[in-house]
């Protein structure tokens, strides 16, 4: 195994409810290490807050550990080896070693181990497989350091064993391409285009959460491009997708400073105003079991427009209407679309700094004036609301009411 860099000072590493975690489990006899995400993260120097840990306790064994240290023990995936002990509100998930029995493409019988390469085997790609103890120690089994390095993302094994065994594997091979990937690499793809079909199999909730941060990183377009041309979106999106319209929001929220936001690049890729964008998108709802806050949004997005002549008393209007999060979105893929158009720059700036005011007169308010429930009360409700709108929102509940009289 190659040397590997040290992360003694990983900020997570060092932290005291990771040591004492740790530590409960060592006093006890047991090995720990943190595992996945978290050790891979810290060698690429980006971010992460969950902290993932693999030990050779058995469940019942890691209960008991926890609990004899006084730190809180959840049984919350007992029945597949995993314990999340609680600290100072702090969540960390426990899982004893396991390894593959038998895989049907969706569900995995495993059994627990003692060895750490076995465990390290089972996990999908070589970035994946990395771990380190509570020194700051880190183990490679499958070259995983020299793959995130040369910005590979690469199967553990044979790539089409694996995809067979889990047919998500599909989906996190572009995801983490997306991510980690300086190209994509050609065994890989060349699985995972072989086995495309497989992904009709999957539950819609493990495709929405896969390709929901898919779309969250900045080379979506680049990625979903490539699916598309191989053949492997076709099975999850029924539909004509746009890549360069994404490809130009991403760039744009770059530029702006604006967050990424996995729905807001979804509907990039379906491209509002398209003829079908919307049946499509309400397809893909059904499919991908979307929350009805994502449907929501997203149909929100695939059927509104913002004329790009809006002047500021109309741009408040929709700020209003829309919410601030669907008009900055509105606002960005209005100004992708539109490149030269500057009057989306200034939408930008009214969503940041215009705080939305909120109607002063309501329902109770009329009933109290004499009115009585009613479409005359609705009537008058948005009669005074458009009075509002027309002084720029500041007449106060005083001055509307008197104009009733």
């Amino acid at each position: 195994m190659p040397t590997a860099p040290s992360l003694a000072n990983a900020p997570w590493l060092i932290r005291l409810e990771t040591r004492a975690v740790m530590t409960a489990l060592t006093r006890a006899g047991f090995e720990v290490r943190c595992v996945g995400g978290c050790v891979r993260d810290a060698l690429n120097s980006s971010k992460n807050f969950d902290i993932d840990m693999a030990t050779t306790a058995r469940p019942e064994q890691t209960v008991a550990a926890l609990e004899k240290s006084g730190i809180k023990a959840i049984p919350t995936g007992i029945a597949h080896g995993t314990v999340t002990a609680v600290i100072n509100h702090t969540p960390f998930e426990i899982t004893t070693l396991r390894k593959d029995i038998a895989c049907d493409g969706r569900h995995a019988e495993v059994a627990y181990t003692d060895r750490w390469e076995e465990d390290a085997a089972r996990r999908d790609f070589t970035i994946n497989a990395l771990s380190c103890d509570a020194d700051g120690r880190v183990y490679d089994y499958f070259d995983g350091i020299a793959d995130l390095e040369a910005g590979r993302v690469r199967f553990i094994g044979d790539a089409e064993q694996r995809i067979r065994e889990d047919h998500l594997r599909i989906l996190r091979f572009f995801r983490f391409t997306a991510r980690f990937g300086k190209s994509t690499d050609r065994k890989g793809l060349s699985a995972c285009k072989k086995h495309a079909a497989m992904l009709a199999e999957l539950s819609g909730e493990r495709i929405q959460q896969e390709m929901l941060k898919l779309f969250a990183t900045p080379h979506a377009a680049d990625i979903l491009e490539t699916m598309a041309r191989n053949g492997i979106l076709a099975p999850i999106i029924q539909g004509k997708i746009y890549p360069d319209m994404l490809r130009a929001l991403a760039t744009l929220e770059k530029s702006q400073k604006v967050e990424f936001d996995a729905v807001r690049h979804l509907a990039a890729l379906l491209a509002p105003g398209e003829k079908d964008a919307a049946r499509t998108a309400e397809t893909l709802a059904i499919r991908w079991r979307l929350s009805n806050a994502h449907r929501t949004q997203l149909l929100t997005l695939l059927t509104h427009d913002i004329p790009q002549d809006a002047d500021e008393r109309a741009q408040k209007r929709l700020l209003r209407a829309l919410g601030t999060v669907n008009f900055v979105s509105l606002a960005l893929i209005g100004w992708a679309a539109h490149p030269k158009t500057r009057t989306y720059a200034s939408m930008l700036k009214l969503s940041r700094s215009w705080k939305i005011p909120a109607f002063p007169v309501k329902g109770s308010d009329l009933l109290e004036q004499g009115f009585e429930s009613g479409k005359a009360l609705g009537a008058t409700l948005l009669l005074l609301e458009q009075v509002w709108e027309a002084s720029d929102y500041t007449l106060t509940k005083k001055e509307l009411l008197k104009r009733l009289k």
